[in-house]
């Protein structure tokens, strides 16, 4: 239920009007916006946005006062707050695709690590993906990317993970339908340099 002071537009307004307009502010300032369902993406272009997101949502809250500070000069500029500068910059630079940074502006100096060795089992609609890594180089987590074509191109499209920094992961896709599957796999950098992917694709025929 939204409360007013004035008309449904006015400076004072908080809460929800008719379960379709979303009343806040912030630092004092009013703000309307339409209220969304929360939804499971379908689209291969809403997966990788999720993924991006739920791993950059839960990397903020570790960041120290510091890097968090990094991304207030220009989200004042901007007139929003730090941690919303930050997720908005590097998703838009995650759709285009460039590497993300916890950093701003992005350093992007950074050597990545290689993927050494994995793999793609499938099982019943599932596919399991394992891979280790020497550990030698840069890395802020692993993306996983995937296709029911063969040759496809890795990045925002046919992102369905971004996995948090480990030597060594085992990781299980799905539920999924079953048919076959194309992965590919990459390291991504803190810093803004782009993913560095493997050369190799793995496939997995998933059963029912």
């Amino acid at each position: 239920m939204a409360k007013t002071k004035g008309t449904a537009l006015s400076v004072e307004a908080a809460g929800k009007l008719a379960g379709a307009l979303c009343y806040s502010t912030w630092r004092g300032r009013p703000y309307i916006k339409l209220k969304r369902d929360a939804k499971q993406p379908r689209a291969p272009l809403q997966l990788g946005s999720r993924a991006v997101m739920a791993f950059l949502t839960a990397q903020w809250a570790s960041f120290s006062a510091s890097i968090k500070a990094s991304w207030q000069p220009e989200a004042e500029a901007r007139n929003i707050p730090p941690y919303n500068f930050y997720l908005s910059y590097n998703l838009a630079q995650f759709q285009q695709g460039h590497g993300i940074s916890y950093w701003y502006p992005p350093p992007r100096s950074a050597t990545p690590d290689q993927i050494s060795n994995w793999s793609a089992t499938p099982s019943i609609r599932h596919a399991k993906i394992w891979f280790t890594r020497p550990g030698t180089g840069n890395s802020w987590c692993e993306i996983l990317c995937r296709s029911t074509t063969s040759g496809f191109t890795p990045g925002h499209a046919t992102c369905v993970s971004l996995l948090p920094y480990s030597w060594s992961i085992t990781w299980i896709d799905g539920p999924i339908p079953a048919g076959t599957y194309y992965y590919r796999i990459g390291v991504v950098p803190d810093d803004g340099t782009p993913p560095a992917y493997h050369a190799d694709e793995k496939s997995a025929v998933v059963t029912n």
